[in-house]
């Protein structure tokens, strides 16, 4: 997954990743007990995982925010020293996000019964989560961002670069002028020259287009 990155690009773009499960997690969790009175004098397992819950979801949230600055800044730091490129783009953009909704989103937030083992349920969520991480950071296998498109406004298309495939990150409003054709790219920071996978559309000012 994007190994030509940096390493702190590549968990950035994991944990914003995490937002929609955490949220959905989170919303059956509330509405599962939205009937119970509680008494925040009280510590109980249930509130302790919550809160550890909660607390993942501000550092998704985080990284989100720190994924959409990293994509804007690299655009923003535009000059005639940066390689710009051209490249084909395919008619496919967003690929994966189905299978990956229903193979890893839905069964990681509701398999778990957090009113019966609130502590084993947070736990294992987070194990679980940690071992796809480095699944996906040591392998080739894409993974798709749904929080990035939701709540970021970016798409990833493919395209091809000098005959090989890379992962365009394109404004959300934008890809239906971007899809068959083809269009400025500019390489994200910690890409090898001779490894590039990883980039982003801009115009000729260097905005992100």
């Amino acid at each position: 997954m994007f190994r030509q990155t940096t390493s702190k690009f590549r968990l950035q773009y994991y944990l914003s990743n995490l937002l929609l499960s955490l949220s959905l997690f989170l919303s059956f969790i509330i509405l599962n007990n939205i009937d119970h009175t509680i008494n925040l004098r009280v510590f109980s397992e249930k509130k302790f995982a919550f809160l550890i819950l909660l607390m993942c979801w501000f550092i998704s949230l985080y990284s989100l925010k720190r994924l959409k600055k990293t994509l804007n800044s690299t655009a923003n730091k535009f000059s005639t020293n940066k390689t710009i490129a051209q490249a084909s783009f395919s008619r496919k953009f967003n690929p994966g996000f189905r299978d990956f909704l229903l193979s890893n989103v839905l069964p990681l937030t509701f398999t778990f019964s957090f009113n019966d083992s609130p502590i084993s349920s947070c736990g294992m969520f987070c194990v679980l989560n940690i071992f796809m991480y480095f699944f996906y950071k040591n392998s080739s296998d894409f993974l798709p961002n749904l929080s990035l498109m939701l709540f970021g406004n970016f798409s990833i298309v493919p395209a091809d670069f000098k005959g090989k495939e890379i992962y365009v990150f394109v404004n959300t409003t934008e890809i239906s002028d971007i899809i068959g054709a083809k269009s400025a790219v500019m390489f994200i920071e910690g890409t090898q020259d001779k490894t590039k996978q990883v980039a982003l559309v801009v115009t000729e000012n260097g905005k992100i287009k």
